[in-house]
């Protein structure tokens, strides 16, 4: 376990990397629960958005962009952590989300010691 964390939310429509991950923070001792969707993401978090310590959003979804499945979440708890995934980088994109406290980075694939220093980043940032 990293930092006490014990609960996760992981968004991604990919469901090879979604299973994979999943079964990687499962080892790293956190209850994961997953959506592929932005629908059903937001769904999720909405019936309890203080239940998730992180959720992990990958940047581009089918059906919502990642920016508003956060600004949905954003505004079930304004505390939410979120460490924002994407095999894509665009720096301006990055810059205009990251504006907003409490998330952070990590381009796939990453490697585990990657994901931890993005956990640890999120999980400290100063609200």
């Amino acid at each position: 376990m990293v930092n006490g964390l014990k609960t996760v939310l992981v968004i991604d429509d990919d469901t090879g990397f979604r299973k994979s991950f999943s079964e990687k923070l499962k080892m790293m001792g956190f209850a994961v629960s997953v959506a592929d969707t932005g629908d059903k993401a937001v769904e999720i978090y909405s019936r309890s958005p203080d239940y998730f310590d992180l959720v992990f959003l990958d940047l581009l979804m089918p059906d919502i962009d990642g920016s508003e499945i956060h600004e949905l979440l954003k505004i079930q708890n304004p505390d939410v952590r979120i460490l924002f995934t994407s095999g894509v980088f665009d720096f301006d994109y990055l810059r205009e989300i990251l504006r907003y406290g409490n998330h952070g980075f990590v381009i796939k694939p990453f490697s585990h010691v990657e994901l931890q220093i993005g956990i640890n980043k999120v999980m400290h940032f100063a609200t």
